[in-house]
């Protein structure tokens, strides 16, 4: 079984088939880290902290014994010779066969206050904003992780006050992708 991409559809995948015995599977992904997305905004707001919401996939399928993650990025795939092209190896595979279940939107629209639409019900204000944490918590990689974010966004909701980032020099920025003060 060849899955590309270790998001929540790959990384679902393998954890579902992980110790299957019937299947060998290789997860490829360009990167060593899940990506909690829903809260990257968090982190560039100083939020929360890039390790709270990113976790190494062989970490996270490291008790699945027929699973193996190979960093690749791949280039092409040729859907009628069954191929997918990276920029190391080619990967054969039998079918292409996903289905992807859209399970809403919610967000965030101010303290104490949310969007939340699914297929059968739509939410606003307070009412959309209670599940909030807890759904995001419940996807998030990791019990350690689920405990810094629950920490980090208490305090904040608590004191009404976010983290700082903070940078020594004008090459700290620039390393970190943020402009320098003019």
């Amino acid at each position: 079984m060849l899955i590309i991409g270790g998001g929540f559809a790959g990384l679902n995948c393998a954890r579902s088939l992980g110790n299957d015995q019937r299947f060998e599977v290789t997860l490829l992904d360009r990167e060593n880290q899940h990506l909690f997305q829903p809260l990257l905004y968090q982190v560039e707001t100083a939020a929360l902290l890039a390790p709270d919401i990113a976790r190494s996939l062989r970490a996270i399928l490291r008790k699945a014994k027929n699973v193996r993650v190979i960093l690749e990025d791949v280039k092409k795939i040729h859907q009628e010779k069954k191929k997918v092209v990276t920029g190391n190896k080619n990967y054969s595979y039998d079918s292409l066969a996903f289905r992807y279940k859209d399970k809403g939107i919610m967000a965030i629209t101010g303290k104490s206050a949310a969007i939340a639409e699914t297929e059968k019900m739509s939410l606003r204000g307070f009412p959309a904003w209670m599940p909030w944490p807890f759904i995001h918590l419940a996807f998030l990689v990791g019990y350690q992780n689920k405990i810094a974010v629950l920490v980090s966004w208490a305090f904040t909701y608590i004191f009404d006050k976010l983290g700082a980032r903070v940078f020594s020099s004008e090459e700290g920025c620039k390393n970190s992708e943020i402009s320098p003060p003019l």
